[in-house]
């Protein structure tokens, strides 16, 4: 069996990662044509060389025989300057994704935990992130790692 290593990002990884993001932006594309659409490029260069260089990101992928089959990429975040809220610190789940031939093996839960120990070590708050609705695979995921819904976003179409 292949031996599934969870790492930094690395220059080398930009086609790999880019590969991920295009079958994840593919899924927010056909249920919500209204608000995703093509790209060619759904991280750029640019995007991606920040995410290497930024000491308040948390990039890593899981990698097995040299392919890149999932990533998570972790902003720390801090609130404050608001007289109404309790000033915090929160790691925010940017991305968090398995190539699909992937899922269902243990991966996106060893990318979750290594991105919550991760995150652990700049003394935040909570951990957080943003879920579509139409997205019950992620929210069972995020469930089944004892996530709780805390707020919504709701709309209505005019």
């Amino acid at each position: 069996m292949a031996r599934l290593v969870i790492r930094d990002f690395e220059m080398d990884d930009f086609l790999g990662i880019n590969k991920l993001m295009d079958e994840v932006h593919k899924l927010h594309i056909d249920n919500r044509p209204d608000i995703y659409k093509k790209t060619a490029v759904v991280m750029s260069k640019e995007d991606f060389t920040n995410s290497l260089s930024n000491d308040k990101t948390i990039s890593i992928v899981a990698e097995i025989d040299s392919i890149i089959v999932g990533l998570c990429i972790i902003s720390i975040r801090d609130r404050i300057d608001n007289k109404a809220l309790v000033s915090r610190k929160v790691a925010f789940v940017d991305n968090l994704c398995v190539l699909k031939d992937y899922r269902k093996q243990g991966i996106g839960k060893r990318l979750f935990n290594e991105g919550k120990k991760r995150a652990l070590e700049f003394s935040v708050d909570s951990l957080e992130l943003m879920v579509w609705e139409f997205n019950k695979k992620a929210i069972n995921f995020y469930k089944s790692e004892n996530m709780n819904t805390r707020s919504r976003i709701m709309e209505l179409k005019l």
